[in-house]
C-alpha cells in the first residue's frame, strides 16, 4: 500500500497488521517544521538524521549485528535521552523534537542530560511554530505514559507546558495528588480527564471552541467541557475531585469500585420496597433472578449483551456509612430517604469493562453519526430478538435509557457476526457494546409472575415500541444532535402519526412500447447519488401512473382555489405543503414499500387476468421488499445500490489496459466523490476499477468484484484505506465491454442521462 510515497514509506498487510517500510534518507533542508530529504543506501548517514542515540539504532537480520554509532545501547542501559550531536542543531532541524524529548525521558530515562534539557529550554517558544495537530499527538503520548505526572510536572518546572497550552501556571502539586487518588481506588484516568485536571488547575477558562482550536476531538472537547462544568473547591481536592472525576451517572447509587486483587464491578444499594425481603416476585429479586435467567444464553450462546450478576446481599446502613461516609447527602441529593430501620440490599453485577448508562453515554456523545446509531439500533433490537427467542413470552416493560449499559471500547476494523434465523449480519466495531439491566419489571412465562406488573398479555413489539418512543420523548428534551435518516427510522418504529400508501405495483405501473433502434442495444444512464447505471433498451418503458388527481370528488370552487386545502400530490414545491420535508421522505419510502410488494401478484391477480413475473423477479422484490421492512435506510437509492448492481459500470472490478495504466493520477489528493470511479492495486499488483461510496477518517468504503470476469455482476462492498486509491483521469472515457459483435459503450450514444442527487 502506497503510504508515503513521496517519503519512500510503502506499508505492508500481513496477516491484518500494517507494517511500515521505510527508505533510507538523509536530510537536505529544514525549516524547523518540515524537512527535505533524499534517499540514501547508508544506515549511518540515516541514523545521522535521527533524534536521540537511541533512536538511531539499526539491525540487519543477515548478520544478526546491531549497527550502534552513537553509544545508543550504552544510553539505554543509564537512561539517558541525549540527542545526536549538538542538540541545538537537531532541535532546530525539528522543534517538536523538544516534546519528544520530555516523552522519551518518560519512558526510558533514570538521568537526564543537561545540554539537552537546556536546549529544549533555549528554544522552547519555538514549539508555537509547529501544528497543533503534532503538538496534540505528543501530549497524547505524554499523558498515557505511566508516570505522565513526572513529566508533566519536569514540562511545568521548565516552563514547557505554558509554551503548549495558553496557561502561565498549574497546581502541580494536585495534580499529582488526583494520581495518588486514583491509585489508592485502583482506578485509571482517562486521557480527557487528566486534560480536564490540567485546564482546573492552570485556573484558566476554556470554551468548546478553544479546545476545538487546540485540536481535541468533537467528543473530547464535549467530556472535557463536561468535567469542567463540575465546580471543584480547591480546598477540598480529595472529596470534589472524586466525584468530578468519576461521576459518571447521574444516579450516585452506582458506585464504581476495583480491588486490587479483583476485577472492577458495579455496586448497587438500595432500599427494599417490602417488608418481606424474600419476596422472589418483586423489585431487586425478580432482577436478579431474571439475570441469572439470561446468563444461559451468555454463556451458552456467547451472547453479550445482557448484565452478568455477581452476588446479592443485605447490608445495614450503618455498614455503608463507614465506606461511604456522605452518603447520606448523597441520597439527599437525589430526593430520595433512606431510613437507618430501612431494609437495604447490595446488588454486584460485572463493570469487567468502561460502562455507563445509555442517558449518559448520548449525553457526552451528542454528534453522532448515522452509522453509530445504526449500531445501536441494531444492538438494542437484537437484543431483545434473542430474549424473546430464548425466554418464553419475555417482555421488560421498562427499556429506558437507563436501564441499557454502554460498554465503551476501542474501536478498529473489525466485525461482529449476528445472525438471525439464517440471515448473517456483520456489524462493524463502533467503540461499544450495549447490556440491558434493570430487569424489575420484566415478565416471563418461564419465572413466577411478577408481583408488580401482573400477568401482562404479550406483545414482542410492546419493547421496541417503548424504547424508541422513550428515546424521542428524551431526545426532545436534550441537545442531540441526530441524523435525519435516523430520525425517521425512530419515527418509522414508533411512528407519531400513521401514513397512507398510495402506489400498487398491479395498478400503477404500465409498460410502454418503444423502438429497440436496431440490432445495437441502446442505453440509458441513471445517476443516483453519483453512482452511474446503465439500463439497456429492450423495447419498452415503465411508466408510473400515481393517479395523483387534486381531488377524488368533486368539490366547490371556494375550496378548490384554497392554498391551503389538502391535496393528493403534496411536497415543499407548493407555496403550502401539508407535510414536513421528513414526512416527504418517509411517505416517499412507504410508497417505494408497497410498490415492490411481490404479495399483490396474489391469486385474486391472477383470477383478473394478470400473469405473474418470473420466479427470479419474484425473489428480487421479495429480497428488496424484506430488506426495506427492515430499514436499515429509508433512502431508496441506498436499495439500488444494493440490488441493481447489474447495470452499474461493467469496467468496476476488472483490471485496466495498458494504456488506461498511463492516465491513472497516482500521488494525488485524497479526496474523493461519491460515485467516482478510482483505480486501487490489488495484492497481485493489478490495477482495477473500483467506485467509491465514502470516506470516514482514512479508510474509505468502495465497490468491486470478486472476479474479473467482466460478464458476471458479482459486485461486493469493502473498506480499503484511503491511501491506497487513486483518481483516473476525467478526459480520458472508460468504455464499458457490453459484448460479441457489438462495440464498446460510449458515453456519447447514450439516449439520455437522468441525474438524481
Amino acid at each position: 500500500i502506497p503510504t508515503g510515497i513521496k517519503h519512500g514509506t510503502v506499508s505492508i498487510l500481513y496477516n491484518n497488521e500494517l507494517f511500515e517500510i521505510t527508505t533510507l534518507r538523509k536530510d537536505i533542508s529544514s525549516d524547523g517544521r518540515h524537512s527535505e530529504v533524499e534517499f540514501t543506501g547508508d544506515f549511518h548517514v540515516d541514523a545521522l538524521r535521527r533524534d536521540f542515540t537511541i533512536n538511531a539504532l539499526s539491525y540487519c537480520p543477515f548478520e544478526e549485528t546491531v549497527y550502534d554509532y552513537f553509544n545508543g545501547i550504552e544510553h539505554l542501559k543509564l537512561g539517558c535521552v541525549k540527542f545526536i550531536g549538538n542538540p541545538e542543531s537537531r532541535i532546530q532541524e525539528d522543534y517538536l523534537r523538544i516534546l519528544r524529548f520530555f516523552r522519551f525521558y518518560g519512558k526510558f530515562g533514570k538521568i537526564i542530560d543537561k545540554d539537552s534539557l537546556d536546549a529544549c529550554i533555549k528554544y522552547r517558544s519555538s514549539i508555537k511554530k509547529l501544528s497543533r495537530e503534532r503538538i496534540k499527538s505528543e501530549l497524547d503520548s505524554i499523558l498515557n505514559l505511566p508516570n505522565y505526572f513526572d513529566v508533566i510536572r519536569l514540562m511545568n518546572d521548565h516552563s514547557i507546558l505554558q509554551e503548549v497550552f495558553p496557561i502561565s501556571t498549574i497546581d502541580i502539586e494536585k495534580f499529582t495528588k488526583a494520581n495518588d487518588i486514583a491509585n489508592i481506588f485502583g482506578v485509571l484516568l482517562n486521557i480527557k480527564t487528566k486534560y480536564a485536571l490540567l485546564f482546573e488547575l492552570s485556573g484558566i477558562v476554556i470554551s468548546h471552541t478553544d479546545l476545538i482550536n487546540l485540536k481535541f476531538t468533537r467528543k473530547e472537547s464535549s467530556h472535557i467541557n463536561k468535567l469542567l462544568s463540575i465546580k471543584i473547591k480547591h480546598s477540598n481536592i480529595d472529596d470534589e475531585f472524586l466525584k468530578k472525576i468519576w461521576h459518571c451517572n447521574d444516579d450516585f447509587e452506582q458506585i464504581f469500585v476495583k480491588s486490587k486483587t479483583g476485577y472492577p464491578c458495579h455496586v448497587i444499594f438500595g432500599c427494599y420496597d417490602d417488608v418481606n425481603t424474600s419476596n422472589l416476585q418483586k423489585g431487586v429479586l425478580y432482577n436478579t433472578a431474571m439475570m441469572y435467567i439470561v446468563s444461559e444464553i451468555v454463556v451458552n450462546e456467547k451472547f453479550k449483551h445482557s448484565i452478568l450478576p455477581v452476588m446479592l446481599f443485605d447490608i445495614n446502613k450503618s455498614d455503608i456509612v463507614k465506606y461511604i461516609p456522605d452518603f447520606d447527602s448523597l441520597i439527599k441529593s437525589l430526593g430520595n430517604k433512606c431510613e437507618e430501620s430501612t431494609s437495604m440490599y447490595c446488588l454486584i453485577t460485572e463493570h469487567f469493562f468502561h460502562m455507563m448508562p445509555l442517558s449518559e453515554f448520548l449525553k457526552i456523545h451528542t454528534n453522532m453519526n448515522e452509522t453509530l446509531w445504526k449500531t445501536l439500533f441494531f444492538q438494542v433490537l437484537f437484543s431483545l430478538y434473542k430474549l424473546t427467542e430464548r425466554i418464553t413470552q419475555f417482555r421488560h416493560n421498562r427499556l429506558n435509557l437507563d436501564a441499557i449499559m454502554v460498554c465503551v471500547k476501542n474501536i478498529d476494523n473489525s466485525k461482529t457476526l449476528y445472525k438471525v434465523g439464517d440471515t448473517k449480519f456483520f456489524v462493524p466495531n463502533a467503540g461499544f457494546d450495549i447490556k440491558i439491566g434493570d430487569y424489575d419489571y420484566a415478565s416471563t412465562t418461564d419465572y413466577i409472575p411478577n408481583a408488580i406488573t401482573g400477568k401482562k398479555p404479550y406483545n414482542d413489539y410492546y419493547d421496541v415500541h417503548y424504547f424508541f418512543t422513550y428515546l424521542r420523548l428524551w431526545m426532545n428534551d436534550h441537545s442531540i444532535n441526530i441524523p435525519k435518516p435516523v430520525l425517521n427510522f425512530i419515527n418509522d418504529i414508533a411512528p407519531p402519526e400513521l401514513i397512507d400508501k398510495n402506489i400498487k405495483i398491479d395498478r400503477n405501473v404500465f409498460i410502454r412500447d418503444i423502438n429497440i433502434g436496431g440490432t445495437v442495444t441502446n442505453y440509458w444512464k441513471y445517476k443516483v447519488e453519483g453512482i452511474e447505471y446503465y439500463i439497456p433498451n429492450y423495447g419498452y418503458l415503465v411508466m408510473i401512473d400515481t393517479n395523483y388527481r387534486d381531488f377524488d370528488k368533486s368539490c366547490p370552487d371556494n375550496i378548490a382555489t384554497d392554498p391551503k386545502r389538502e391535496r393528493k400530490l403534496d411536497g415543499s414545491f407548493l407555496e403550502y405543503c401539508n407535510l414536513s420535508q421528513d414526512e416527504c421522505i418517509q411517505k416517499s419510502f412507504d410508497m417505494f414499500k408497497s410498490a415492490i410488494d411481490p404479495n399483490v401478484f396474489d391469486q385474486d391477480f391472477v383470477n383478473d387476468n394478470g400473469v405473474k413475473p418470473p420466479e427470479d423477479i419474484l425473489g428480487l422484490l421479495t429480497n428488496i421488499k424484506n430488506m426495506a421492512d427492515a430499514k436499515p435506510s429509508i433512502n431508496i437509492a441506498y436499495y439500488i445500490r444494493h440490488f441493481m448492481t447489474m447495470f452499474m459500470n461493467n469496467r468496476v472490478g476488472g483490471p485496466l489496459t495498458e494504456i488506461e495504466i498511463n492516465h491513472v493520477k497516482k500521488g494525488a489528493v485524497k479526496e474523493f466523490r461519491k460515485g467516482q470511479i478510482l483505480v486501487m492495486t490489488d495484492l497481485d499488483g493489478v490495477d482495477k476499477f473500483v467506485i467509491h461510496i465514502g470516506q470516514k477518517n482514512d479508510i474509505s468504503r468502495i465497490i468491486t468484484k470478486d472476479s474479473i470476469d467482466p460478464n458476471v455482476a458479482n459486485f461486493i462492498e469493502k473498506e480499503v484505506p484511503t491511501s491506497s486509491l487513486n483518481e483516473y483521469s476525467v478526459v480520458e472515457p472508460i468504455r464499458q465491454r457490453i459484448k460479441i459483435n457489438e462495440s464498446n459503450l460510449s458515453e456519447d450514444s447514450l439516449l439520455e442521462t437522468y441525474n438524481v442527487e
